[in-house]
């Protein structure tokens, strides 16, 4: 394989809660031997004190375009407007196209815009000339065409935000003019190449997340009731909380013994303790935790009978991962590319999006089936073992990495 230059990474806020797993492929990504340089456009979501050891590490090296003076920002724009003015005037059109030439979205726009420049007079000054970027990064795209010919970028797409808005994010645009382009999931690839034409299909690759299994390893379940379901993370509307509470309410009316651990945090919390209440799940059937740091996360795991899932929409949930690598029970929605993970009856159970009654008929057969749990959690850690290590997966990163740089070197 060719010898891939420098790269930077860019990144929206890092480290962060909700982005575990891109610490750990930057870390991945190095010892095979990639020198790269995180930028973040933002700081991590907790104060220094509260990051671990690889955060802190990683939080040390990152540049944060957001701790940028208007000077030095003022600065950059100079020099790349006198090396590259035709790329500047180039991005800056761009930039107030997408703004759609009204005055509330200039803003947002323009500072992406001066950060994409910012980023690219840097790179260009080290001689790193590749950007990869997770999600479907604006910044990314704007530095793209101000420094066409000159820095190139590569895209992971997530989705699910992407493929339900696709015009708002501009998704079509950037896949045109990335080099290549990640998708998570077969599902993720299948909705993109439904926005562009046959011949950007090549550029579209599955590279699955991974996640390294000797981290999560199997914990002994406490047969003793009562029946623990845990979820994890952020406490917003596209998660569907309310509706894993009223399953929990309506098995807790059967006279089942089963209580809710729900670790993370956001703006819907207060509904949903306030929901939790009215349901007369608090103080014994639910517990909040609050946001729970990456490596406590398996500790959470351990505690639990089964994980669940009530999204209205995802990707492919990372925690679904780490909780089938412990061989913990799973209960999601057949949505996205869950389906690709997970094989219903088999390593998991799926359920209907958007049914409280059907999550509450999933977790009631894992509590009168043992030998059911039994056999998915087993399934379960064998599908994240041979599909979704972080070793393979990284290295097919790095692989498609080197390969589209040796063919467009020579």
């Amino acid at each position: 394989m060719a010898q891939v230059p420098a790269m930077a990474w860019l990144l929206s806020r890092f480290p962060a809660h909700n982005h575990a797993f891109m610490l750990r492929e930057i870390e991945r990504m190095e010892k095979l031997g990639f020198s790269i340089l995180p930028i973040a456009i933002s700081d991590p979501d907790r104060p220094p004190e509260q990051l671990t050891a690889g955060e802190n590490a990683a939080f040390r090296r990152t540049w944060y375009l957001n701790r940028e003076s208007i000077s030095s920002i003022a600065t950059a724009q100079i020099r790349v407007l006198a090396r590259n003015p035709g790329g500047w005037l180039r991005g800056l059109r761009t930039a107030l196209t997408f703004s759609g030439w009204e005055w509330p979205r200039i803003p947002a726009n323009l500072k992406y815009f001066f950060g994409a420049v910012m980023i690219g007079d840097r790179l260009e000054r080290q001689g790193i000339h590749w950007v990869h970027s997770h999600y479907t990064s604006t910044v990314a795209y704007l530095l793209g065409v101000t420094f066409a010919g000159r820095i190139a970028y590569s895209l992971t797409v997530h989705g699910s935000g992407e493929f339900e808005d696709v015009r708002g994010f501009r998704l079509a645009e950037k896949i045109q003019l990335a080099r290549f382009v990640i998708a998570i999931s077969s599902f993720g690839r299948s909705q993109m190449m439904k926005i562009t034409p046959p011949q950007e299909w090549h550029k579209l690759r599955v590279i699955r997340l991974g996640i390294d299994p000797a981290l999560y390893r199997p914990a002994t379940p406490d047969p003793s009731p009562p029946f623990t379901v845990v979820t994890a993370g952020m406490l917003v509307s596209v998660k569907g909380y309310p509706l894993l509470l009223e399953a929990i309410a309506a098995l807790r009316r059967q006279g089942r013994s089963v209580r809710l651990r729900l670790a993370g945090d956001g703006v819907d919390r207060p509904q949903l303790e306030e929901q939790a209440r009215r349901l007369g799940l608090l103080p014994d059937a639910v517990e909040f935790l609050g946001w729970v740091a990456g490596d406590r996360l398996p500790e959470i795991y351990g505690s639990a009978d089964a994980l669940v899932l009530s999204s209205f929409a995802e990707g492919i949930p990372v925690v679904l991962m780490e909780a089938m690598a412990m061989g913990v029970p799973c209960v999601a929605p057949a949505i996205g590319g869950i389906g690709e993970l997970i094989e219903n009856r088999v390593s998991g159970l799926l359920v209907p999006a958007g049914d409280a009654d059907a999550i509450a008929t999933a977790i009631g057969m894992l509590i009168d089936s043992p030998p059911l749990r039994a056999a998915i959690a087993a399934a379960g850690r064998e599908v994240i073992a041979t599909r979704y290590s972080l070793d393979a997966n990284t290295t097919a990163l790095a692989h498609a990495l080197k390969e589209i740089s040796s063919a467009t070197d020579s």
